[in-house]
C-alpha cells in the first residue's frame, strides 16, 4: 500500500530506495566515499540498476515538514543539492547534486516531498524552491559497481501535489504542467526492497512509468 505523508515522517530508520518514475528499476545511487568536511560537498550521486546498499536511505524529518536524505551505507553523509542557475525546464536538467558529511537538516541537505495523485512523490529541494530532483536512467540496463545514468535538478512546477502536514508552500507557486518533468521526476512510492537482487538485467520496458519510495523493516 502507498506510504502516506505521515508514514514518511515516523519511518524512523527503516530503510527506503528511491526509484525512478521514467526508468523502472533503476534506483538513485550514492557513493559517499572521500566526502570532505568542507562546504562543497563530494562523493558521487547517479543511478543504479536495482538496489543494493548504496540505493538505499533514511528519511531524517525536519521540525518544518521537510526532510533530508541519509545515505545506509555511508552513515552521516546526506543527499546535497545546489539548485544556483537553475531557473527554467530544461531537457538535460541541470544544478550539483552530491553528498555532504554532517549535514542534517543542512540548507542544501532538506527537501520537500511533494505527493502525486497517483501516490508517488516529487522531491524539491527546500534550498531552491521549484527546483525538483531528476534522474535520466538512459543506458542503465544491469547493476554495476559504478552505476551511472545522470542525477541533477529540473526547475518545473507539479501539478496536484500537497506539502506534508503541517508545512507550507513557497512564495513561488505554479501548477503549469510541463512537458518532461514526469518523465525526470524522481518519484517514492510503496515497494519492498528485496534483501538481495534477484536479477542485474533489465527487463524489457514498456511505456507506462512508476515510481516507488520502497521501505523494508
Amino acid at each position: 500500500m502507498p506510504l502516506s505523508e505521515a508514514d514518511l515522517r515516523i519511518l524512523g530508520d527503516t530503510p527506503i530506495t528511491i526509484e525512478s518514475t521514467a526508468f523502472p528499476e533503476v534506483f538513485l545511487r550514492m557513493d559517499g566515499t572521500g566526502v570532505p568536511t568542507n562546504m562543497a560537498g563530494g562523493g558521487t550521486v547517479n543511478c543504479n540498476f536495482q538496489a543494493g546498499d548504496k540505493e538505499k536511505f533514511k528519511l531524517r524529518p525536519q521540525a518544518n515538514g521537510t526532510f533530508s536524505i541519509e545515505s545506509i551505507a555511508f552513515p552521516n553523509v546526506f543527499l546535497r543539492l545546489v539548485g544556483s542557475g537553475v531557473t527554467s525546464p530544461t531537457d538535460g536538467g541541470g544544478g550539483l547534486v552530491n553528498c555532504q558529511i554532517n549535514a542534517n537538516g543542512g540548507g542544501h541537505e532538506t527537501f520537500w516531498f511533494r505527493r502525486q495523485a497517483n501516490g508517488n512523490y516529487s522531491i524539491e529541494s527546500a534550498g531552491f524552491p521549484e527546483v525538483f530532483l531528476r534522474m535520466d536512467g538512459s543506458g542503465v540496463n544491469s547493476s554495476t559497481a559504478q552505476g551511472g545514468g545522470q542525477v541533477n535538478f529540473s526547475s518545473k512546477p507539479v501539478e496536484g501535489p500537497s506539502r506534508p502536514s503541517g508545512s507550507t508552500w513557497p512564495t513561488r507557486r505554479s501548477t503549469s504542467p510541463t512537458r518532461s518533468f514526469s518523465s525526470r521526476t524522481c518519484g517514492v512510492g510503496p515497494r519492498v526492497p528485496s534483501t538481495s537482487k534477484s536479477s542485474t538485467t533489465r527487463p524489457r520496458r514498456g511505456r507506462s512509468a512508476r515510481s516507488s519510495m520502497t521501505s523494508s523493516a
